[in-house]
């Protein structure tokens, strides 16, 4: 690098390296460099950009609790932002699926349910379901 100083981007907190191999681990490869340099140097090094444009305060708010410490907020330009769902969509929801449909943020608990998984090979999508026992 010819420059004395150096801006990286990012946010260690939101994707975590993907190491799968032992050595590798065990080499301490299964960190970013991201999360390396903010362990060593903290605040002198890093700043917080608290003000997200991207999603409803709602959906926000877990990763907000989670990993900032709940310093994360909504730009008012997206807290409240929702689905647009079509006219020709919002005729054919009733009662409580409209009502789902119209959360900003929903939780399913799949534990119960039969396995279910879509599997791309070779361009052709294959839908793979499992009968519960």
């Amino acid at each position: 690098m010819l420059g004395r100083k150096a801006v990286l981007a990012g946010d260690h907190q939101q994707l975590a390296a993907c190491v799968k191999s032992r050595e590798a681990q065990q080499r301490g490869l299964d960190r970013t460099l991201f999360e390396r340099l903010v362990e060593q140097h903290g605040d002198d090094i890093s700043s917080l950009l608290s003000t997200q444009y991207r999603m409803n305060s709602l959906i926000m708010g877990w990763s907000s609790h989670r990993f900032y410490g709940t310093r994360l907020v909504a730009a008012e330009s997206v807290a409240n932002q929702t689905l647009q769902l079509s006219e020709n969509t919002m005729e054919q929801l009733t009662g409580s699926i409209l009502d789902i449909m119209s959360a900003p943020l929903l939780f399913v608990d799949t534990a119960s349910l039969a396995a279910y998984r879509e599997v791309n090979d070779g361009g052709v999508d294959a839908q793979v379901k499992r009968e519960g026992s």
